[in-house]
C-alpha cells in the first residue's frame, strides 16, 4: 500500500440515522439473551456475521450494534499464509473511523478445539452464535501488516533493520513496526493497541482511538516465519483435486492438508508456545500456544518474533488427533526426517527451538541427528547442507538433554551475514542474489545496487512511475523483503530417533499425548535489551490527529497514557 488515500470511511450503526447517537430500532442492541437482535431493524445487512456490539460501561442505553467498515481489512477465514512483508507507506486518512481492522477469531482454549467461545463472542458482537468463527482456522490468528513510516499507526521502530538495503529505498524517521493479532502468543514488553483498529467506545476521550477497543496490537519487533516439512513429502503424490488430503508412502501420520480444521479434512496443525513470558505472567497450557497450520503443501508454519524462545510439541499422537475429527493428521515418526526452515530471516535473526525427542540418548545425538543448511522455496522443498564453513560458522547451534528428552536449537544468522548481500552467489549459478530477486525480469534489471526499470521495453513508462518525487518504483519494492538469503532459506534438518517398539520408553521416539514443556523463561534473559525499547512517536502530519502520541504507548492498561 504505497501513498493511498481513506477518505469519508465511517462504521455504519444499525439505528434511526446509521450513527453512534441515532435511535435504536426495536431490539437491535447488544444482547446476552440473543444472537440476533436486529434482524427485524430493517437493515439489508442486519443478521450478517461480524456486526459487531459498541458497548458502554456503566450505560446500557448507548449501546448499540454496527458494521465495522475499515480502511484496510480482511474480515473472513483465509487459508493462505500471512508473510510479515505487507507493507503500507506514505497513507492518508480523513474522516476515518477505522483505519485497519482485523476479524479475531475466539476459540475456546482447549488445545484441539476450533469451537467459538460463546462468552467472548457475545463481549464483542452483537451477531453471535456457536458456530460464528467456523472455519476459521490458527492462519486467522497471525494478520501481518507492516507500517513502514508510522502513517498506518502512528508508531516507529527503533529497532534497525538489518541486511541489504537498495540504493532507492528511502531513509526512514524511524523503522518498521507491524501490526499481529491480539493473540497473547505474541504477547511481548513493548507492545501497543494498534490506533484505529476498532470503533472507539469513549468519544469524549482525544486518546479514543488509541484505547480499546482494538482489533489488533503494533509491535517494534522483527519477525519471520518458521516453518516445518516432512522429509517424506518429497515422495508423495500430489493432493488430489478432491480437496482430500496426501500422505507420505507408507505413512498416514501427516496429510499435506492444513487450511481447516473442519470436517472433512480437518487439521490441528503443530501445537507452539511461546517460552518467553512478561512480568508477572504465568506458565500456561493455552495463554502461550499457537497451532502452526497452512496450505496444502504439507508444510506447517507460524509467526515468530525475533529472539523468541519457543516449544514444539512433537507429541501429539495420530490417534488422539483422528479421534477429534482431524483427518489430515501431524503426527512425528520415529525414523522420520523433518526440515525446520525460517523464511523472511535476517542477518540479526536469532532464535531458539526446543522439541521433544525421546529421553537417554547421549548427548551427542544432538549432532548426529541434527544437520545445518537451507530449504528451497520451490516445491516440493528440498533440503541442502551447508558447507563446511557455513556449519562451523557459529549461526547454528545444537544441544540436547537426555534426562528430559528436548532437543534445543539455536540460530545466529549474524554469523553469516554475508550470505544475505545482494552480491552473494546463488549455488551452482552466475546470478547473484540481487539479480534473482529484482522482478519481473521483462521490466526489471538488476544494476548499482538497485532493481531498475529497464528502459525502452514494453510499459517501461509505467514501471517509472512513482508515488512522489523519492518514491520507490514497482522494480524497487521487489527488493524491499528477501524470502531468504542467497544459498536458500535457513534450516535444520532433524532425523527422529527411532520408533519405540514392546513398550520401549528410553533411547526411541513416540509421540505419547503426555506434557514435555520445558519450564518458560522470561523475557528478562540475555537478549533482554533487544525486547526493552520504546517505539517512536510519529510526529502529527505523519500520524494524524487520530494517531497523534504524545507518550510511550502500552497494553497494560485498557488505554494508554497519553499526556
Amino acid at each position: 500500500q504505497d501513498t493511498n488515500a481513506y477518505l469519508n470511511i465511517r462504521a455504519t450503526f444499525l439505528t434511526s440515522d446509521g450513527t453512534v447517537t441515532g435511535s435504536v430500532i426495536g431490539d437491535c442492541k447488544p444482547s446476552d439473551l440473543t444472537g440476533n437482535p436486529c434482524q427485524h431493524a430493517g437493515f439489508n445487512n442486519a443478521a450478517n456475521a461480524g456486526l459487531r456490539a459498541y458497548k458502554v460501561a456503566d450505560d446500557d442505553k448507548k449501546n448499540r450494534c454496527y458494521e465495522p467498515n475499515a480502511a484496510i481489512g480482511w474480515k473472513q477465514p483465509n487459508g493462505f499464509y500471512y508473510a510479515p512483508a505487507f507493507h503500507s507507506r506514505n497513507l492518508f486518512f480523513d474522516t476515518v473511523d477505522i483505519r485497519h481492522f482485523v476479524t479475531e477469531p475466539v476459540f475456546t482454549k482447549d488445545l484441539y478445539s476450533f469451537k467459538t467461545d460463546l462468552d467472548a463472542a457475545k463481549a464483542s458482537y452483537c451477531s453471535w452464535n456457536d458456530a460464528l468463527f467456523q472455519g476459521y482456522t490458527d492462519i486467522d490468528r497471525e494478520t501481518v501488516l507492516n507500517d513502514d513510516d508510522g502513517t498506518l499507526t502512528g508508531l516507529t521502530s527503533p529497532i534497525v533493520p538489518s541486511g541489504p538495503t537498495p540504493t532507492a529505498t528511502p531513509t526512514p524517521a524511524g523503522f518498521t513496526t507491524i501490526s499481529v493479532n491480539k493473540e497473547h502468543f505474541f504477547d511481548a514488553p513493548t507492545e501497543a493497541w494498534e490506533c484505529a483498529s476498532d470503533y472507539p467506545n469513549n468519544k469524549n476521550t482525544a486518546a479514543a482511538p488509541r484505547c480499546l477497543p482494538a482489533s489488533a496490537k503494533t509491535s517494534p519487533y522483527e519477525y519471520v516465519t518458521t516453518a516445518i516439512y516432512p522429509e517424506c513429502a518429497l515422495k508423495a503424490p500430489p493432493p488430489p483435486d478432491t480437496g482430500a488430503p496426501s500422505f507420505c508412502p507408507g505413512s498416514d501420520a501427516w496429510g499435506s492438508v492444513c487450511t481447516t480444521a473442519s470436517p472433512p479434512y480437518g487439521c490441528l496443525g503443530v501445537p507452539i508456545y511461546r517460552q518467553l513470558l512478561k512480568a508477572g505472567e504465568a506458565r500456561e497450557p493455552f495463554t502461550q500456544l499457537k497451532r502452526m497450520m497452512g496450505q496444502n503443501t504439507f508444510q506447517r508454519s507460524a509467526l515468530t518474533v525475533n529472539h523468541g524462545v519457543y516449544y514444539i510439541d512433537t507429541t501429539v499422537t495420530k490417534g488422539t488427533q483422528t479421534a477429534k475429527g482431524f483427518s489430515s493428521p501431524t503426527s512425528f515418526v520415529g525414523s522420520f526426517v523433518y526440515d525446520l526452515f525460517f523464511v523472511y530471516s535476517k542477518p540479526s535473526t536469532a532464535q531458539t527451538y526446543q522439541l521433544f525427542i525421546g529421553k537417554g540418548f547421549d548427548k551427542s545425538i544432538a549432532q548426529t541427528n541434527v544437520k545445518f543448511g537451507y530449504e528451497g522455496l520451490t516445491l516440493p522443498f528440498n533440503f541442502t547442507p551447508a558447507s563446511t564453513n557455513d556449519a562451523s560458522s557459529g549461526a547454528w547451534g545444537s544441544g540436547y538433554d537426555s534426562d528430559t528428552g528436548i532437543l534445543t536449537l539455536k540460530t545466529n544468522m549474524s554469523k553469516l551475514a554475508g550470505i544475505y548481500s545482494f552480491d552473494a552467489q546463488i549455488p551452482n549459478t552466475s546470478v547473484t542474489l540481487g539479480q534473482q530477486y529484482c522482478q519481473p525480469a521483462t521490466m526489471c534489471s538488476f544494476s548499482n545496487n538497485r532493481c531498475q526499470c529497464i528502459q525502452n521495453k514494453p510499459y517501461s513508462s509505467l514501471c517509472n512511475q512513482t508515488n512522489g518525487p523519492n518514491g520507490p518504483t514497482v522494480c524497487d519494492w521487489s527488493l524491499k523483503d528477501l524470502d531468504c538469503p542467497a544459498p536458500g532459506c535457513p534450516a535444520f534438518q532433524i532425523t527422529f530417533p527411532a520408533p519405540c517398539a514392546d513398550g520401549k520408553k528410553d533411547k526411541c521416539f513416540a509421540p505419547d499425548d503426555l506434557i514435555h514443556r520445558p519450564p518458560a523463561d522470561s523475557f528478562t534473559g540475555s537478549d533482554f535489551t533487544y525486547f526493552t525499547v520504546d517505539f517512536n512517536l510519529a510526529n502529527q502530519v505523519t500520524a494524524g490527529q487520530q494517531c497523534f502520541y504524545t507518550d510511550q504507548p502500552a497494553t497494560v492498561t485498557k488505554c494508554p497514557a497519553v499526556k
